[in-house]
């Protein structure tokens, strides 16, 4: 059996009722299961990003790329930590 993956929305790590299964395109063996958002996830997740847009539309370019790219470095290290769980 695949690992269970959540979904990052709005600064968290979350589930959702409704789960898809991601499998491996070459055999079809089930990598893991993830989730798609409920309605009311999105719907947070959107409010969340038009709360932060006014401060991210007054930083300064390269100040916005570090602070993507620290995100991505998180990001990357938390799926590598649940990929090797």
């Amino acid at each position: 059996m695949g690992k269970d993956y959540p979904i990052f929305l709005a600064g968290e790590w979350v589930t959702s009722d409704d789960t898809l299964e991601v499998r491996n395109p070459f055999n079809g063996d089930l990598v893991g299961t993830t989730y798609q958002a409920s309605r009311a996830q999105l719907e947070t997740a959107i409010l969340a990003a038009e709360q932060v847009f006014p401060t991210l539309r007054s930083m300064p370019t390269f100040e916005r790329v570090n602070l993507l790219k620290g995100l991505a470095a998180k990001l990357k290290e938390q799926m590598s930590l649940r990929i090797n769980q």
